[in-house]
């Protein structure tokens, strides 16, 4: 589970939005699941997440940066 999170949306011209997603999570599990649903999302082209955050075992801060499909 996440124990916060904060979410910055940026427009990159007309053809992509970018968007942050930080927070903390409980566990590495609770991470991966969350990470894998974003990137499951049909909108969503990338989610870049550092292999990095899950050297800790619990109470892991994190950044997600979201790339997303244009919108019409």
């Amino acid at each position: 589970s996440l124990q916060s999170i904060s979410i910055d949306i940026a427009r990159e011209g007309t053809t992509q939005t970018r968007m942050r997603i930080s927070g903390i999570a409980s566990s590495r599990e609770g991470l991966r699941a969350y990470h894998s649903a974003i990137s499951a999302l049909p909108f969503v082209v990338s989610a870049d997440l550092p292999l990095s955050v899950y050297a800790k075992e619990n109470d892991i801060p994190f950044t997600i940066d979201i790339g997303s499909a244009p919108t019409l």
